[in-house]
């Protein structure tokens, strides 16, 4: 909001807690239509409508949400995206997919993700931080946009957790003229040689 977005949408339902990526797909899927079903543009407009999102979430890291966002939502998807270029009715998007980089062009609407080397962040203003306080946020449930919570339920149900175990400490070798010797001799008793 400090950095120009009108107004804001938050999904916030308690069907949602511990959500693995189909529920959060489904979710965001259904926020994006219902905010795209509800705005309001001039008659002489054809809004192209952009989903951008993040590579990650912390809790799950699949990194498939935005994939599924836009099947859910019929349209293309791209993931990794370093940067993005609007044309026209169509979006020219450089990806990073494995060691190599690809630039593609994609139609709009489209989902995109975004890794972290995408842009230099901006930081915003005072101005900019004091009229964001003032911009609407609306509350939306899964009601709101449509979804049952039965329709918005995980597939994944955690059963258990517990840490993992703690590592064993290695064999450290000082070097005392016979360290070479004696790594070597590691080495071969673990069967790395």
């Amino acid at each position: 909001m400090q950095l120009g977005a009108d107004d804001g949408f938050r999904l916030t339902d308690d069907a949602l807690r511990g959500a693995d990526i189909w529920a959060t797909s489904a979710a965001v899927a259904a926020l994006v239509s219902t905010v795209r079903d509800q705005a309001v543009f001039d008659a002489d407009e054809d809004p192209e409508h952009l989903v951008l999102t993040g590579m990650a979430s912390d809790d799950g890291e699949a990194s498939a949400v935005p994939a599924q966002v836009g099947e859910r939502l019929g349209i293309p998807a791209l993931t990794r995206a370093l940067d993005l270029a609007l044309q026209a009715g169509h979006l020219v998007v450089t990806r990073i997919s494995g060691q190599t980089s690809q630039k593609l062009d994609l139609p709009l609407p489209a989902v995109v993700s975004v890794t972290d080397k995408a842009n230099d962040p901006r930081y915003p203003n005072f101005k900019a931080i004091m009229a964001a306080k003032k911009k609407p946020v609306t509350e939306l449930s899964l009601l709101d946009v449509g979804l049952t919570p039965v329709e918005a339920r995980s597939k994944v149900e955690l059963v258990s957790i517990q840490s993992r175990p703690a590592r064993a400490v290695g064999e450290v070798i000082a070097d005392d003229g016979q360290g070479g010797r004696r790594i070597v001799e590691y080495l071969a008793k673990e069967r790395l040689v």
